[in-house]
Order: C-alpha cells, then structure tokens, then sequence
C-alpha cells in the first residue's frame, strides 16, 4: 500500500489560517499482479488516478512506485484505493486508512447533494410514520429537516 512520505495514515497535517497546501503522496505499491489502479480520496470523492508501472520483485509479486500530489484548502481526509486484477478474472481491493487536514477557520462542509438526501430521508421519514409520531418525535424530525434546509441556503 501507499505511503505518504513516511506519514502513516492517521496522521494530521495543520493547515495555517488562509493557506493551501500541496500534500505529496509518495510510496510504493507491492502486489502480486501486475495490473494495478490507484485513485486518491479526497473526503469521499476521487481526485486522481494512476495505474502505475509494476515491474517484478526478486522476492516475488510485484512494485510500483508511485507519486501525486494534491492541494487542500479545508478540513477533511485524503486516503488511497487501489485493484489488483488478478490472472483469475477476480480483483483485489485494498483501501488507506484517512489521512487527515485540519484548518480550523476552515471546516469541512458537506456536499449539496448529501443534504438534500437527507433533506429528503427526514421528509420521507415524517410521511411513513405520521400516524404514530408523538408531538415530541414530530418536533424532532421537523428541527432536523429545518437544519438541512437551512444548510441549502447558505
């Protein structure tokens, strides 16, 4: 799997107030085939793709090297995917652990499609169980759909 310059995933990276920062992420792949692809995560979304060159290993399988960089401007969490296609028709998968960007004037925000799914899950949710919802549950649902809708007008 994929190192990030000899930071292990897990790891924080400080973003200073009103900066970018370009993240390498530098490593070597190992495998036991030698059809690969990579894609780097950016909090859920890919932001890049390789299928790097693997050349045999005298102990067997195979290496690549590999070497992206990525800018980040918020809070959130970069990590790694990769598929193996083995000879057999099947596919090896593996995926990172996070690595993570904290920018405290400057925190993760969710994607506008991901509010109006759940937008819609507590509506959905308020249709279903309309005849048996207490006043308080009522209440519950409807502060959790007025806090999503409120985050759509931002």
């Amino acid at each position: 799997m994929l190192f990030r310059s000899g930071r292990l995933p897990g790891e924080r990276f400080p973003l200073k107030p009103g900066r970018n920062r370009r993240l390498s992420l530098d490593g070597e792949l190992l495998s036991e085939h030698p059809n690969v692809s990579v894609e780097w995560i950016r909090d859920g979304r890919v932001v890049g793709r390789a299928e790097p060159r693997m050349a045999r290993r005298r102990e067997g399988g195979f290496a690549g090297r590999l070497s992206e960089s990525i800018t980040v401007d918020r809070t959130g969490w970069i990590a790694v995917r990769c598929w193996e296609k083995r000879t057999d028709g099947r596919t090896r998968f593996a995926h990172s652990a996070a690595w993570f960007v904290d920018a405290p004037d400057r925190p993760a925000q969710p994607d506008r499609t991901e509010v109006e799914y759940l937008a819609q899950r507590v509506r959905d949710e308020m249709a279903r169980s309309k005849a048996v919802l207490n006043e308080g549950l009522r209440r519950e649902y409807e502060q959790a759909l007025a806090h999503y809708e409120g985050l759509l007008h931002r």
